[in-house]
């Protein structure tokens, strides 16, 4: 996956090089030095991610931030060439434009975008949710639940950010906590010092997890799931009762509902009586709420994230792509998470904890 997207990435830079130079943007001078530049930040977001697949080292994560946030730039700089591109062609055949001037108004601005994406993704909110559920109403009627998802903790998100996190959840009073999955993005590192910061999460029934696509991204599994069980309860595929409460973790699967239904049956889950399940992808969610399940806890999504991927996975995910969705009095919820992956900004999306309350009507 790596490559093709780097390959991409490649021939992106040099119709942005093409273009800018054609109306001047770009003089022949220096045309060579940043045809070289699009062939560097590429080359290093890939080796970033290879290398730092199998070993930690500090100048993969340095590695990987700086191509990361050029790819943030390099996005909108193409799409800018291919407005830029349609204003030359029509004052070449059609009238005079001033796409010149256009262009460097639209650069400005890019670089203000970028910055504010940069900046807004690290503001976290909490955000109060209130549903309706008869089934948990009576056990959960007067209880904080809070729901966390993709914190993605590696190379760009780390110890401060999580420490960040776990004190403005602490500051909720949550009775319960639940992670719905991606809590590291993929790139080994020092798993048990930076992720100590998740057993100081203080709530009344505890932290609940279920992993994510990107655990299994994680070369060193044998490592990384005996810390994050030892700092959370984790339920792979598993349930547990939590005040009278069957609370079910589903393992990520890429498979269709036919595996969801196996998953219920591995778990025996008795989906005629009260029932919470983390479903990191959404995609299963409604089918969850056709069996039984009372809420079902997402992430994965990010909302897209940044603005135009925000189209991009509202067209894939439909209403599941974020907020509250209801199916015969059951209830599913999807936050946009509160970490970043890959590119570190967010356009149109919030980095958010939800802190969530029954209500019966």
């Amino acid at each position: 996956m790596i490559i093709p997207f780097g390959v991409i990435i490649f021939f992106s830079s040099f119709f942005i090089v093409d273009v800018f130079t054609k109306i001047d943007i770009i003089s022949q001078s220096v045309k060579s030095l940043i045809l070289v530049i699009s062939v560097f930040f590429p080359t290093m977001l890939i080796a970033s991610m290879t290398l730092g697949y199998n070993k930690y080292r500090k100048i993969y994560f340095l590695m990987y931030n700086m191509s990361a946030f050029w790819l943030a730039v390099i996005m909108y700089t193409f799409a800018i060439s291919i407005v830029s591109a349609g204003l030359y062609l029509t004052d070449v055949f059609v009238y005079k434009i001033p796409y010149k001037e256009i262009t460097y108004i639209l650069l400005i601005l890019e670089v203000i975008l970028v910055k504010y994406g940069i900046y807004h993704a690290s503001k976290t909110k909490i955000k109060n949710v209130e549903i309706k559920n008869e089934s948990l109403y009576e056990k959960w009627k007067d209880k904080k639940i809070v729901l966390i998802s993709d914190l993605h903790i590696g190379p760009t998100r780390k110890l401060r950010f999580l420490k960040k996190v776990v004190r403005i959840i602490n500051d909720t009073n949550p009775d319960i906590v639940f992670i719905a999955g991606d809590v590291i993005d993929g790139p080994v590192f020092d798993y048990e010092n930076i992720l100590q910061p998740l057993q100081e999460i203080k709530s009344t029934y505890g932290v609940y997890y279920t992993p994510g696509n990107h655990e299994y991204y994680n070369a060193e599994p044998e490592k990384y799931f005996p810390i994050i069980k030892n700092l959370t309860n984790t339920l792979i595929d598993e349930k547990t009762i939590v005040n009278d409460t069957q609370i079910a973790g589903f393992d990520f699967s890429e498979k269709n509902e036919h595996h969801a239904e196996e998953q219920i049956q591995k778990m025996n889950l008795d989906t005629t009586i009260s029932s919470i399940a983390l479903l990191h992808d959404p995609k299963h969610a409604k089918f969850l709420m056709e069996k039984g399940i009372s809420l079902v806890l997402s992430g994965h999504t990010h909302k897209g994230q940044f603005f135009p991927v925000t189209w991009l996975v509202r067209s894939m995910y439909k209403s599941y792509t974020y907020g509250i969705n209801y199916f015969g009095g059951n209830t599913s919820i999807v936050t946009s998470g509160v970490g970043t992956a890959l590119v570190p900004m967010r356009i149109g999306t919030d980095s958010e904890i939800l802190v969530i309350k029954i209500n019966k009507d």
